[in-house]
Order: C-alpha cells, then structure tokens, then sequence
C-alpha cells in the first residue's frame, strides 16, 4: 500500500545520506610516515605521543637508519598523529604533530593539504618533506585523504 508519510521519510532520509555522506562507504585515510634518524645515537620514541589511528607502532630508531609506518585513521573525515623523537643520552628532541582535516563547503567534504606542526628542543634539527598527497578532491568522489611524509631528526 502506498504511504505518502513513509514515502516522505524515505526521501528526507536518502537526501540526509546525499549530503551529509551519512552511511557512505569511506575509506579511513591512511599516513604513511617514515621516521629518519640522523642523529650521531639512538633515537628514542618518547611521549608524549598519541596517534587517533589503528597501527602506531613506533619503535626506537638506530642512529642512521628509519622506520616507516602505516597509520590507519580511526575516523573517516581526519588524521591526527603526535610523534616525538629524543636523542638518546641527549635532552634533543623533535616532536611532530602530524594531520590532515577536511573542510565542508556547499554540501560537499574536501581534503585539505596535509600538515606537519614541529616543536623541538636541546639543539635538535627537525624536518619533514612530504613525498605523495592524494588529492584534494570530493570525499563522496572517492578521495581517500592519504598521504606520505618523512620526518626527519637531526642535530
């Protein structure tokens, strides 16, 4: 039997989903962040640290050598990772604060450009260069958010 009431809810819900992206299949963006040790010793993953992601196993990196790990955001829409470094034997130290958010503008969820925020201390050199960014484009559309960045700690 027709039901303009339940047609009505059906309508109001499929546009809910449309443009908010409720219920939309999106893939969590994911980080790929490789760490270079280019102290003269140990580098030693320190807190505070915290990543809003599936995987964040970082671990202590000999002096010349990186690590790279694969950070699977917990939510659909952000990235959030804080990851510090200190020289071992050393007060030297470079704290990254990695992200990258999303905007909504005119009914539609866009990537913004990925950002690296570094606090560091005790005459530590801290540096990143990102090497791929996929596009800034619409979530709905198909843009995952994800992106690889070295960070690198030095004296």
């Amino acid at each position: 039997m027709f039901s303009m009431k339940k047609t009505c809810q059906t309508l109001v819900a499929a546009a809910a989903v449309s443009v908010l992206g409720i219920g939309s299949a999106l893939a969590n963006p994911t980080a790929t962040v490789t760490v270079q040790n280019d102290f003269s010793e140990l580098a030693n993953f320190s807190s505070p640290s915290g990543c809003a992601a599936t995987s964040a196993s970082f671990v202590d990196i000999p002096a010349g050598q990186s690590r790279t790990v694969s950070l699977t955001s917990t939510q659909p829409r952000s990235q959030a990772c804080s990851i510090q470094y200190k020289k071992s034997g050393s007060s030297a130290y470079c704290r990254f604060q990695v992200s990258r958010l999303t905007t909504f503008s005119l009914g539609v969820f866009r990537w913004n450009y990925p950002q690296v925020y570094i606090t560091k201390g005790g005459g530590a050199d801290c540096t990143y260069t990102f090497t791929s960014v996929s596009d800034t484009g619409d979530i709905a559309d198909g843009s995952n958010g994800d992106f690889s960045v070295t960070l690198t700690v030095d004296e």
